[in-house]
């Protein structure tokens, strides 16, 4: 399939979403339920920023934050295809003790992709990315949350920015050698990756919710839909094959050595784990981070996914404030 045109295969999806928009009368909701076009953002904006939402200009894309509740400085990243939503269930109650900075990282949620961004998914530019926002909202030092790639992003910034990452918490964190479940492989295969640009059906990001769950009964409405709507922004499902590529390209044996940087890091450290997550599993990679790290704070829960912080919020929530009390500075100390 290698010398397959591909620009053939994209052709002919142009021709069939014009037969279904002409048989469904173009209505916009069957059009949005199968993934047939890019959703304005600011029909998006209207429904997923709100009055705590802003835009700030870095790197030549229009980064969605939110900045709040005042004290020692939370920041809150995401993983792959998620969104500073993840956090919803937490935030009111850190805010009440923390300033807590969430964002959707670039080619994700509101904040998508530059106008130029061409080529590989580039991690180095999301690290920068972060910075810039986190110098923009004058913060020199502060906790830092990660879920899954957001996870990786908290340790590289812990192992390279040390001044700046005072403690970390990492939720089913991107980081040991590992292989890659089917799932995360599937969308960049052929055809799919030459079709998911055109035809993204909710179902596909249903699938993918529900296999990230330990126990899908536990996702909550209007979940789904907000994945997937988010997943229509312009340019963020080229940025999902991208990202996914790169994902990929982390693939080792797990016997092979960890990245420069993950080894040695010096910060208080705290893992929560979903013993049922499929796509960082716990064994191997919760597992090394109890190896390596045991005298850090580990948190593992049997019946939960990749994703604690939405699954089981309340519970995680309790655990990250027993950290947060046990490693807070004494009053009076300089942060």
């Amino acid at each position: 399939m290698k010398n397959f045109p591909h620009w053939l295969l994209r052709k002919t999806a142009v021709l069939v979403l014009t037969a279904v928009l002409f048989l469904s009368g173009g209505c916009t909701c069957i059009m949005d339920y199968h993934g047939l076009r890019n959703i304005p953002l600011p029909e998006l904006q209207a429904e997923y920023a709100n009055a705590e939402s802003e835009f700030v200009t870095v790197n030549g894309m229009m980064v969605h934050l939110r900045d709040e509740g005042a004290g020692p400085v939370l920041v809150l990243l995401h993983g792959v295809l998620a969104s500073l939503h993840t956090w919803d269930d937490w935030v009111p109650t850190l805010a009440r003790n923390y300033r807590v900075i969430r964002l959707d990282l670039p080619g994700f949620g509101l904040t998508g992709t530059s106008s130029d961004a061409a080529g590989a998914f580039d991690p180095e530019l999301v690290l920068d990315t972060i910075l810039k926002v986190l110098a923009d909202r004058g913060v020199t030092r502060a906790t830092f949350i990660g879920s899954s790639f957001g996870g990786y992003l908290c340790w590289r910034l812990a192992a390279e920015h040390p001044h700046l990452v005072e403690r970390m918490v990492l939720i089913d964190a991107v980081s040991f050698p590992q292989q890659w479940t089917w799932l995360i492989k599937a969308p960049t295969w052929f055809p799919l990756r030459q079709l998911a640009p055109a035809i993204t059906p909710r179902y596909t990001v249903a699938i993918g919710l529900h296999q990230a769950y330990g126990d899908d009964g536990r996702i909550a409405p209007g979940t789904i839909r907000r994945y997937h709507r988010l997943l229509l922004r312009p340019g963020n499902r080229d940025s999902m094959i991208k990202v996914l590529d790169w994902i990929k390209s982390l693939a080792r044996p797990l016997d092979a050595d960890p990245e420069a940087g993950l080894v040695g890091l010096r910060q208080p450290l705290m893992t929560m784990w979903g013993k049922k997550d499929k796509w960082v599993p716990f064994d191997p990679v919760g597992r090394r981070w109890q190896e390596t790290y045991p005298d850090a704070v580990h948190v593992v829960y049997p019946d939960v996914g990749h994703m604690p912080m939405e699954e089981i919020p309340a519970r995680s929530l309790m655990d990250l404030m027993a950290f947060l009390k046990a490693t807070d500075l004494e009053p009076g100390r300089a942060r």
